[in-house]
């Protein structure tokens, strides 16, 4: 209605009767009606701000300059009326006037202002807090609700649940129900936590009781207006400005299939922030018959606004023009993973902290924050969709195929094509079609091996399937010993208990068996427990002498006089379970001396990498509890002896009356 009678010329027929008879400059009738110049201007923003399509609309600061021109309109012809400041109040204080008589509205009113008769610019600030208390619970400062609280209204009982920490007990549930839309993706519901804190904050403090503790009017104003653009700032960004500030697509450093990514510096509020760029090309997608141009780009600005996590790349903003579709990723200086996966100075701690936080952003993906309700199946997880930030943090991006399903609802999808990336497919889904979060698990086990053997899963002289890193790991396993496959250049690096942890945890992820394949909780539990046998060994008070002994290909016979080091050196050469070896040393260390009296036989659970360690031990009962006392003399030594698990039937079997159960950790390999 409102367009409708501007574009008539008859916008006066709809306007407040009041305004249009009210009177300037108080009881004195010198102009009836607003100014024309003044009515012309806010009308014509008006308008403007009422335009169908969002790109017509004003900017903030636009509609800001236009409201301050009309009001100075509707003051210009009243400059003859002005006081000179040297004569205003006579003598007084400028910025202080005493009155006899408080005025005002109870519920705003200054409370220093009604104790002393002082009034200050201050007094405002006041009133001004109040109505941002108004305008944060969308109740008026005297609504009955407040008025039963305390007599004076909002004012006290906002300052209560401020310092008690409880004011969302007085929000307006229609700020938090809010919805903001970008690119037709729901990507914010409420506003942040951040936004609300900084809000209140400014809001209390124009609450003070003293008046000297408030903010100026230009603290506020810089406040809010910060808190706006906060809010406000859309991610779209124009094709000719990022032309600008990455000089054209000048400097590309990475080519994938889905087309190419840049690096550069963008504007934002007038600074310029470093960048990944990442333009997507048409060619990849007419190739693929199961998405569109536009499905990968939508699909990965959805997911990367949705789902924010420190292990997740940072949406920085996004263009959508013409033929061009580009995703601006947060910076990560050290590109992607797979480019540093040869270099020995990528020392063995780093790795592990980089698969700690693949781990953990796979976990949330999948739904293992609590207060999410859906899960997130990326698809394509890969080394190269791993980028790495200056202080080497992992990131993972590269969402193009990413698909998404209530937490409650565990969904197999069928896809017809199976367009992954090769050498990370999960064989079952191959077969199938049918894909789970498994498969995301399976494709992290290969960048686990990535990792640890140094080299690619596909390599780029690749002829056939038997190059294929997980293809290789599932053949080399049975016939070979496992520090094998270790990259040369971190070998010596790579403590036994680590490499143990690490390796059966990444040997489970490559399961065929979808439901023998751990969830990513698990390998985060795992993962980090390496991590910390890492690092308990790099600290000074946990290093062992460096010349570390091999074990034996025959028989050894382990007595208690030997130095925990040495044990520790035999127990650990193997993937032995950590729970087995420390039961071994303690008891070791506790006793010196033996009695040999009647023998036992026990045999410690085999452990992926083709080989069995097996340890006797020779004993006098075949009681286990008695072995695990610490005070037991019940055993006098230990044999290790690595055996192929082809020769496994000539291992002495286990005593028919001994609960090995209590000897070893539980293990399901």
């Amino acid at each position: 209605m409102a367009r409708r009678h501007f574009n008539k010329g008859k916008l006066k027929d709809i306007v407040d009767p009041k305004i249009m008879e009210e009177t300037r400059e108080y009881s004195y009738a010198l102009k009836i009606g607003p100014d024309q110049d003044s009515f012309t201007t806010f009308s014509k923003i008006a308008y403007q701000c009422l335009e169908e399509t969002q790109s017509e609309r004003p900017k903030l600061e636009v509609v800001i300059k236009s409201l301050e021109k009309a009001l100075e309109f509707q003051s210009q012809n009243l400059e003859h009326l002005t006081i000179p400041l040297e004569v205003h109040h006579g003598n007084q204080a400028m910025s202080t006037i005493n009155t006899i008589h408080v005025a005002g509205t109870n519920v705003y009113l200054d409370p220093e202002y009604v104790r002393t008769g002082k009034l200050k610019k201050e007094s405002d600030i006041y009133s001004l807090g109040v109505v941002l208390f108004e305008i944060f619970s969308g109740k008026l400062a005297y609504d009955s609700s407040y008025i039963k609280e305390n007599e004076k209204g909002l004012a006290p009982v906002a300052r209560k649940h401020f310092k008690r920490g409880t004011l969302e007990k007085i929000l307006d549930q229609k700020i938090m129900d809010e919805v903001k839309y970008e690119l037709g993706v729901c990507v914010q519901e409420g506003p942040t936590q951040n936004s609300l804190k900084a809000f209140s904050e400014i809001a209390n403090k124009c609450l003070a009781k003293e008046q000297a503790k408030r903010p100026t009017i230009e603290v506020i104003i810089k406040t809010l207006k910060a808190l706006y653009f906060q809010e406000n700032r859309t991610l779209k960004i124009s094709l000719e400005r990022i032309k600008s500030d990455i000089e054209n697509f000048g400097e590309c450093i990475m080519k994938g299939g889905y087309g190419m990514l840049y690096k550069g510096n963008v504007r934002y509020d007038n600074q310029h922030k470093k960048v990944l760029v990442k333009r997507f090309s048409r060619d990849w997608y007419l190739n693929d018959a199961t998405y569109s141009w536009e499905h990968g780009f939508l699909k990965e600005f959805e997911v990367l606004f949705k789902y924010k996590h420190e292990s997740i790349i940072g949406l920085e903003g996004y263009c959508k023009e013409m033929e061009e579709k580009i995703i601006i990723y947060e910076y990560a200086s050290n590109g992607s993973l797979d480019g540093h996966l040869d270099d020995a100075s990528f020392t063995w701690t780093q790795r592990l902290k980089i698969c700690v936080d693949i781990a953990n952003g796979l976990n949330f993906l999948h739904g293992g924050d609590k207060g999410r309700r859906d899960v997130v199946i990326h698809r394509d997880i890969k080394s190269s969709n791993i980028l790495l930030t200056e202080d080497w943090k992992a990131k993972i991006c590269g969402f193009e195929h990413a698909l998404t399903h209530l937490r409650n609802k565990k969904i197999k999808y069928v896809i017809d094509h199976v367009e992954s990336s090769p050498g990370y497919n999960d064989p079952m889904f191959q077969e199938t079609h049918f894909l789970t979060e498994e498969s995301d698990i399976y494709s992290f086990g290969v960048i686990l091996f990535e990792i640890l053997c140094g080299r690619l899963a596909l390599p780029k002289d690749f002829r056939d399937r038997s190059q294929l890193l997980d293809v290789v790991i599932k053949g080399h396993l049975p016939e070979a010993p496992f520090d094998d496959m270790v990259f040369v250049g971190i070998k010596e690096q790579i403590k036994p208990n680590s490499l143990a942890t690490f390796g059966r945890i990444a040997f489970q992820c490559l399961s065929y068996e979808r439901k023998k394949r751990p969830t990513a909780a698990d390998v985060v539990a795992q993962l980090q427990k390496a991590l910390d046998f890492q690092e308990a060994y790099e600290t000074p008070e946990s290093k062992f002498r460096s010349n570390e002994k091999d074990i034996p290909s025959t028989s050894r016979k382990i007595n208690s006089a030997m130095a925990k080091k040495e044990i520790c050196d035999i127990l650990s050469k193997r993937l032995l379970l950590e729970d087995d070896k420390q039961e071994i040393i303690r008891v070791l260390q506790d006793r010196e001396k033996f009695t040999p009296e009647e023998e036992a036989d026990y045999q410690s659970e085999p452990i992926i990498g083709g080989f069995v360690t097996l340890f006797i031990i020779r004993r006098t009962t075949t009681r286990i509890s008695q072995f695990t006392n610490p005070n037991s003399t019940n055993f006098t030594s230990i044999l290790a002896q690595t055996i192929p698990i082809q020769s496994r039937s000539a291992i002495t079997p286990f005593n028919s009356s001994c609960d090995n159960q209590n000897f070893h950790s539980n293990s399901s390999n």
